[in-house]
């Protein structure tokens, strides 16, 4: 950490510009660490010109927009990644244009990029590791808006301090976050509020729940399902929670179906689970992620059925 630290300000002190990046389909830890990164260094460097770049426009009002810059001022960028295990999921790739990359992150290194790394597993977020980052070099140098940022990625990549990944730092680093003058009862209601059309979407999930023998439950979102409720395929599998806290569900999922670019049925889906490793699973299928929380693309419908015997197969190994 120590020495990563010292190349961070280096590099910060050395470069004029600074481009961010995130992963794409960014949760709200990635855009937290992307934008409390940004508002940390136009805190701490105001000389500095400093740009969150990603393709994808957020539909998420408590964060800004990406910014739009051309190729010419990332190519005499320092280039950040945060919260990206593999390079090719960033969600600008022009990140490659950059004269030096850094990358910041929290999933397991199974792709290591960019000059210089710095990854640990056992932070609960990448907001939790760029905090750590932060109070290491000034304890005082993170303000309010950046703190905010930071704390609602810590709070949602946790789920409320509840994963397995959640430890006495993590802990510290929430209430470091909270002692830097944010409202920790607008943040909660911002990210946990719902409105009247989710909460009755909630419901549909719950009834489409399966079982797949008695520890894994699965739903599955068709393309007319999708269209009758108006729902994209990555705003259906951010309902996977609502299976989490079911004493009986050792891991859970959901799958949506869309149409890849030679129009056929594929699945994309987001895994849970309480305290089985699966991201060795989703690897197995081109996913990846965390070892309780990992997502999967381009499945055929013969994957589906083999990740779950796949599954099962773990669970009941874990439970030998």
């Amino acid at each position: 950490m120590q020495e990563f630290v010292k190349i961070f300000q280096n590099y910060l002190d050395e470069y004029e510009t600074i481009t961010i990046y995130r992963h794409t389909h960014p949760d709200t830890d990635a855009l937290g660490a992307q934008f409390g990164l940004k508002q940390w260094i136009i805190d701490n460097y105001p000389q500095k010109k400093v740009y969150a770049l990603g393709i994808e426009k957020s539909d998420v009002p408590y964060f800004p927009q990406s910014d739009d810059i051309n190729d010419e001022i990332i190519r005499n960028s320092l280039a950040i990644a945060v919260d990206c295990g593999n390079l090719d999921r960033i969600d600008d790739q022009r990140i490659k244009l950059a004269k030096k990359i850094l990358k910041i992150d929290h999933h397991p290194n199974v792709e290591p990029y960019g000059d210089h790394n710095l990854v640990d597993t056992n932070c609960a977020s990448c907001t939790q590791l760029l905090a750590t980052i932060f109070k290491e070099i000034d304890y005082n140098s993170v303000l309010s808006a950046c703190s905010t940022y930071l704390y609602r990625g810590l709070l949602t990549d946790s789920l409320c301090y509840k994963t397995s990944s959640t430890t006495a730092k993590t802990l510290e680093i929430g209430a470091y976050l909270a002692s830097k003058d944010i409202d920790i009862r607008k943040i909660n209601l911002e990210l946990f509020d719902i409105d009247l059309q989710t909460f009755k979407l909630q419901t549909i999930v719950r009834n489409k729940i399966k079982l797949y023998h008695d520890h894994i439950a699965y739903c599955i979102f068709d393309l007319d399902e999708l269209k009758e409720y108006n729902l994209e395929g990555k705003k259906a599998r951010e309902f996977v929670n609502e299976m989490g806290n079911i004493k009986e569900f050792a891991i859970w999922a959901i799958f949506t179906q869309r149409k890849d670019s030679n129009g056929q049925i594929v699945y994309d889906g987001s895994l849970r689970s309480k305290y089985v490793a699966i991201n060795q699973i989703a690897s197995k299928y081109n996913g990846g992620g965390h070892p309780n929380a990992s997502g999967i693309k381009n499945l055929t419908e013969n994957d589906l059925n083999n990740i779950l015997e796949d599954l099962q197969n773990i669970l009941s190994k874990q439970n030998d």
